[in-house]
């Protein structure tokens, strides 16, 4: 009787810490999420980052420059610019890749419908937090 008490009381408790750290779990998810989101939103503003976007194509080596400050300063894994008609124009873990389908066109889809939109995705069997 006692070794059932203390197993359920056991149990108990091993409950509450898992409840409790799948909470601080999801909360530092969404504030991770908020901080990927702010830095796509600053991006978009960004004047200088602007300004080396529209040469983009006269001049990659600045615009990856500009993106992997961005990815830098917001210490994101990569960075990835897809056109509206989801092609990917830019990504910042393999530079030389541009012109071909971007890889979660869904994402650009939501995006169209929202204001912000961030997702988990797999890229390369690695799992990343994404925000359009």
């Amino acid at each position: 009787m006692v070794k059932r008490a203390n197993r359920q009381h056991a149990l108990a408790q091993i409950e509450a810490s898992l409840r409790a750290g799948a909470h601080i779990f999801e909360k530092l998810i969404e504030q991770r999420n908020l901080q990927i989101t702010s830095a796509a939103a600053i991006l978009s503003r960004d004047h200088a980052f602007q300004v080396a976007f529209a040469g983009a194509e006269q001049d990659r080596a600045t615009t990856l420059s500009a993106l992997e400050s961005l990815q830098t300063r917001s210490k994101a894994d990569l960075v990835l610019i897809a056109s509206l008609d989801k092609e990917l124009l830019f990504d910042t873990r393999r530079p030389a890749l541009h012109g071909v389908a971007f890889p979660f066109p869904q994402l650009i889809e939501k995006a169209e419908t929202s204001e912000t939109t961030y997702a988990f995705v797999v890229l390369e069997k690695e799992l990343y937090a994404m925000a359009i």
